[in-house]
């Protein structure tokens, strides 16, 4: 069976007829790079993650971990959004610092912008993977401390 594609004014024709929110969505094929990715990731990791961690029915532990390991997914998804997107934009604007200068060599000039687009996509994404290790020990050195603190704090309270 020959599938035929469709044509792009019927599908101009069909994204016209989508509520607006759905259009803002479809226009993200074109605009999504790492930044937004580690935004997305971190919505997840941060917000959604934690409501299914404490309000999960079937889950035998108690309330009191159940807070520990949610608030503990939001804390993950604020550091690696300061680490990743800190290192990650600067990063991006060496290349393009370097692309300008044609440090790059031939492939990679602004005249080929597919392959410029492929090669700040894999390198924002190396820089991203490289960065998982420094966030996680920053979150073992810190998220301790700070539940310690606010557990303190609440334990005043109670007395």
């Amino acid at each position: 069976m020959n599938i035929k594609p469709i044509k792009p004014d019927l599908t101009t024709k069909i994204n016209s007829q989508m509520p607006k929110f759905v259009q803002y969505l479809n226009g993200f094929r074109n605009r999504m790079g790492e930044r937004q990715d580690i935004v997305i990731n971190a919505v997840g990791t941060g917000i959604v993650a934690p409501l299914f961690i404490k309000y999960n029915k079937f889950s035998e532990t108690d309330e009191k971990t159940k807070t520990y390991s949610a608030l503990r997914q939001t804390a993950m998804a604020a550091i690696a959004i300061a680490t990743q997107a800190g290192i990650t934009i600067p990063a991006d604007k060496y290349v393009d610092k370097l692309i300008k200068k044609g440090a790059l060599g031939d492939k990679f000039t602004p005249s080929k912008p597919a392959n410029i687009k492929a090669f700040k996509r894999v390198t924002n994404l190396a820089v991203a993977f490289a960065t998982i290790p420094f966030s996680c020990w920053l979150l073992n050195k810190t998220y301790p401390l700070i539940m310690n603190k606010l557990s303190s704090k609440k334990e005043d309270k109670d007395v």
